[in-house]
């Protein structure tokens, strides 16, 4: 490629004027980016890359499918599962503009399908760009069919669950060369971050064996479920194997609410006031930021304090918390739940606010039995 030259000018009329020679010197282009491409078995999936023209001249290609001989020969499925469907083949592209190269994607078998797709420059008057050659690899992704069957774990928080299930691998095919590793991972299909870290912090699930061993055998796995926060979500495991191929299993993960921690009894007088307290520590050694809060259905008539703040570490005195009752009528009892929340933790609280016991006054009634004036005898 020959030199290619240009002045850039900065004129100020207080400062004066810069004057920069740039110049440079192109290269053959590099392998592109891979594209990836995802298909279920037996499924044509159809998509596209771009291609754009870099210079200022109308750039005629060639776009063609790059196949090894000797992996063709062994593999014919792998390369007959892609196709090209530019038509033609030769086409003339403006200067600066892209041009759309589709194809298709129909696998036949579960491992992972690499080709490699060339641009190159033909009919050029511009002996530089004669055999430039633009080349894409192009990695093709097969996954088995989602399954019907959803997976269910639940357990109460602070309860530890234990479970093993087993999950089959459809269309493994048979595998040449003995067993093969795989790789997993849990996908949680929740976009809320908080629920994300509150199952990566209780939810394990551990293979029973690394290997696949054949196409029969169903793979294993423990479950580690020990929730301390209410949750519930939907996860995806995801089973990669080695030469290629991925399997995807639904899971329903639930941590219901823990019994209450305690039940606090306030006892106040109509339009009055009382308050009772309570301290708690945080449920290991490290100070933790917390919200406080009632739920919805509790009555207006209780009052927490504070609502935010640190919690204390474990052994360590402990943050106060001040719980207040005013009552402004006569009745039935009245609720409340509390809800002390950290990232990690969650405590809850059933009060009850009720009124003192109503005295009738007492006082003693006497009766006069005996007239107030006594008859006088008649004068005679």
């Amino acid at each position: 490629f020959s030199v290619e030259e240009c002045t850039i000018n900065f004129v100020n009329p207080r400062l004066g004027d810069w004057e920069y020679l740039v110049c440079g010197r192109g290269i053959q282009p590099s392998i592109m980016p891979t594209i990836h491409v995802l298909a279920c078995i037996g499924v044509p999936v159809s998509s596209t890359f771009s291609f754009r023209n870099p210079f200022p001249t109308p750039l005629t290609v060639e776009v063609y499918l790059v196949m090894e001989e000797d992996d063709a020969a062994l593999n014919k499925e792998k390369y007959d599962a892609f196709s090209l469907l530019q038509n033609p083949d030769v086409v003339t592209i403006p200067p600066f503009t892209n041009l759309l190269v589709p194809f298709c994607f129909k696998p036949k078998e579960m491992t992972e399908h690499n080709y490699t797709v060339s641009i190159e420059a033909v009919n050029s008057e511009n002996e530089g760009l004669q055999n430039m050659t633009w080349t894409y690899p192009i990695l093709g992704i097969v996954e088995a069919s989602p399954g019907e069957k959803l997976y269910r774990f639940r357990t109460q928080c602070r309860q530890r669950l234990e479970s093993y299930f087993e999950v089959p691998l459809a269309g493994v095919g048979k595998l040449a060369n003995g067993p093969e590793p795989f790789s997993y991972e849990l996908v949680v299909l929740d976009e809320d971050p908080k629920v994300k870290k509150l199952l990566n912090r209780s939810f394990f699930i551990t293979a029973t064996d690394g290997k696949i061993r054949d196409n029969v055998t169903p793979l294993g796995f423990k479950v580690d479920f020990e929730p301390l926060r209410p949750f519930r979500t939907n996860v995806e495991l995801v089973l990669n194997r080695r030469s290629g191929g991925r399997w995807r299993f639904s899971l329903f993960v639930s941590a219901d609410p823990p019994p209450v921690d305690d039940i606090i009894r306030i006892q106040a007088m109509i339009n009055r006031t009382t308050s009772v307290s309570f301290k708690l520590t945080n449920h290991h050694k490290n100070p933790a930021c917390f919200q406080a809060r009632l739920t919805e259905d509790s009555a207006y008539q209780f009052t927490v304090f504070p609502t935010s703040g640190i919690l204390e570490p474990l052994g360590e005195d402990g943050t106060t918390f001040i719980i207040s009752f005013t009552p402004s009528e006569y009745g039935r009892a009245l609720f409340a739940k509390l809800i002390i929340e950290t990232e990690e933790m969650q405590w809850s609280y059933e009060i009850q606010g009720t009124h003192p016991e109503y005295i009738a006054p007492t006082g003693t009634s006497r009766l006069t039995t005996q007239p107030k004036f006594e008859p006088q005898p008649s004068a005679r």
